[in-house]
């Protein structure tokens, strides 16, 4: 059964099941409301908008709201629509310029301006005050004027990501911090508490465990297999094709392989498909040709082995 005031004002007739629309509340004829919904007091809702089921309006948020052409007048002739998805939240003394669209679940703060156009991803989170200038992907935390993101929510927990990072992977374990302008392609998987530092590129066919520290400047390239604990130092560089031409491409990239708790240091070079032993060094700018033992250290070009963490 809907609850309608009688003090609200309400042209539309598409209303679903269980619709609470409070006092001072205005819901235009081209409204469209879904089941579930509850519009706070002095809520104002025009032009052709959508709102999906399980949504909350809280008081004074104003949806479909037209910019001024500049004459002090506003101009809404010709608008898009404003879709709100299920069981989204919008805080309270928002505003929801025309054309903006908002994914399910997705939480927006209080005073916060949507401008036209804006695409909020399902789950995002936008703080209370921002003022949202452009797209908010799925599951992203954004704040400021402009807004900006701060942390990106994904399953297994929360990350941290910078806002000049461009995270493009949904399979980022919790913990993990991916600092300015890093990029990381979709297919990539990294694991739990890494550090992904400045100016890292990862490509998609790549696997990082958990622990796993990259400093700046780091490629790391498809067929890469890299386990927990492990360190890579400023400026390694990874390979994967032996005899590289422009637009020649191999049916597949040869892989390299690092073990658990490996170190590699600053400048090395990698060749394509070797295989890092556990806990071995590799000092910096060694040039690593063939596989290198368990607990080695190695060094020079080509590297070679000098002596064995372990006492070998």
């Amino acid at each position: 059964m809907n609850g309608i005031n009688k003090l609200a004002v309400v042209e539309t007739h598409e209303i679903g099941k269980n619709v609470q629309i409070a006092e001072f509340a205005i819901v235009r004829e081209s409204v469209r409301l879904g089941n579930n919904i509850r519009i706070h007091p002095h809520v104002i809702i025009e032009g052709d908008v959508t709102i999906d089921d399980g949504a909350e309006i809280l008081a004074g948020v104003v949806i479909g709201a037209a910019l001024s052409d500049g004459s002090g007048t506003s101009n809404s002739a010709g608008a898009e629509s404003v879709r709100i998805g299920a069981g989204t939240r919008i805080g309270a003394n928002t505003i929801i310029h025309f054309g903006v669209e908002i994914g399910t679940e997705a939480v927006i703060g209080s005073g916060v301006v949507l401008m036209p156009g804006v695409v909020v991803g399902e789950k995002a989170n936008i703080a209370a005050g921002a003022v949202v200038t452009r797209n908010v992907p799925a599951g992203m935390m954004v704040e400021n004027i402009p807004a900006r993101r701060v942390m990106k929510i994904v399953r297994s927990g929360e990350i941290f990501v910078h806002d000049l990072a461009i995270l493009e992977s949904e399979n980022i374990g919790r913990g993990t911090k991916i600092w300015a302008n890093a990029h990381i392609l979709p297919g990539a998987r990294i694991g739990k508490d890494c550090n992904i530092c400045d100016h890292v590129f990862i490509e998609n066919d790549v696997v990082i465990g958990d622990r796993v520290t990259i400093k700046c400047g780091v490629q790391i390239w498809d067929g890469a297999r890299i386990e927990d604990d492990v360190f890579i130092g400023p400026n390694v560089t990874f390979t994967n094709d032996l005899f590289p031409r422009s637009k020649c491409y191999p049916e597949k990239f040869l892989s390299i392989s690092i073990k658990k708790g490996a170190s590699i240091g600053a400048n090395a070079t990698l060749l394509a498909g070797i295989t890092i032993g556990e806990n071995a060094m590799i000092g910096a700018g060694a040039v690593v040709t063939k596989d290198v033992p368990a607990n080695a250290v190695v060094v020079g070009n080509p590297a070679k082995i000098i002596r064995y963490l372990d006492g070998k």
